[in-house]
């Protein structure tokens, strides 16, 4: 706050002199732009990583001093299931709510860094994060069941199907396979669609 004295002379003879008080308010203004680091950020995580894991950490600042160098994040953009947070003030970005590898893979989360300035100067930049899958879906049977039984006739020729199955995970579980148990001797196979043949 500035005050200035102001006089305002009458020319006229006897002279008068009038006096006021002018108070002046300076408000700081940000004249230099908020820079990210980097403008594209890559990271990885664990489906399976628990809330409040860090995910990676951006950085934005500016050559302003004072408030107008205070640095605010939040997220813009990319986090409509809210499933990452970012601390305002480190610019860490974090796990928020469980994540599903099987429903989404990726984000690209929009960063916005803003000044302490009045208006404030903001820049963005784009951090992409790629979920790491992991083997946390049980293989399941598609019909349901957890046993199956069939009748063979004992003049069934050999080559005859006697029971098609088939198997399936929920969505990407990595590899499988079925084990069949008949009397003491064990039959593995692999992926697909399933045939026991006499």
């Amino acid at each position: 706050m500035t005050i200035l004295q102001v006089f305002n002379h009458i020319s006229n003879f006897p002279y008068q002199e009038i006096q006021a008080n002018l108070i002046l308010f300076f408000i700081t203004v940000s004249f230099f732009l908020v820079e990210f680091a980097f403008t594209y950020y890559s990271a990885t995580i664990s489906e399976l990583a628990p809330v409040s894991s860090e995910v990676t950490r951006v950085l934005a600042t500016s050559k302003d001093i004072g408030v107008n160098a205070e640095i605010t994040y939040d997220i813009v953009g990319g986090n409509g299931y809210s499933h990452f947070g970012v601390h305002p003030k480190t610019g860490v970005i974090f796990v928020s709510s469980p994540l599903d590898y099987e429903r989404i893979r990726e984000y690209v989360l929009a960063i916005r860094a803003r000044d302490g300035g009045s208006p404030p100067l903001a820049s963005q930049a784009l951090v992409n994060i790629s979920l790491i899958d992991q083997n946390d879906n049980a293989p399941q049977f598609s019909s349901g069941s957890s046993s199956y039984s069939v009748q063979i006739p004992e003049d069934a020729a050999i080559g005859t199907s006697v029971i098609q199955v088939g198997e399936q995970e929920k969505i990407y579980c990595g590899m499988w396979a079925l084990r069949l148990l008949l009397g003491t001797q064990d039959l593995y196979f692999s992926s697909g669609q399933f045939k026991l043949y006499l």
